[in-house]
């Protein structure tokens, strides 16, 4: 798993897995925000479940999910309100990364 640090709180990450977690609250993050809808493609973990490891490690989880492609108005305000939410730093993930970078980009952050 790479991560790629956006700004001081904020970082990104393409679609992590389960075992993921505990390096993520190792290397100091304070919430994960997850922007994938499920079954996206086959074999994706599911939001909940990465949700679930990140609660059990102490973490805040939020779940945003944006089809690629289709950022919409609305997407963009409930993705800002959750980073405002969220303790920091925050992870966020999607496929490729690319998605949580032109959301943060879109919000203004």
């Amino acid at each position: 798993m790479k991560t790629i640090e956006i700004s001081s709180e904020y970082s990104v990450a393409s679609q992590i897995a389960v075992e993921d977690v505990q390096t993520i609250s190792d290397l100091g993050f304070r919430a994960i925000m997850c922007n994938r809808p499920d079954n996206e493609e086959p074999g994706q973990p599911r939001a909940q479940d990465i949700g679930a490891e990140a609660e059990r490690l102490g973490l805040k989880f939020s779940w945003v999910p944006v089809e690629t492609g289709r950022i919409q108005p609305q997407n963009i305000l409930d993705f800002s309100s959750e980073l405002q939410r969220l303790p920091k730093p925050v992870l966020t993930y999607c496929r490729t990364a690319a998605r949580c970078t032109h959301l943060f980009d879109m919000a203004g952050l």
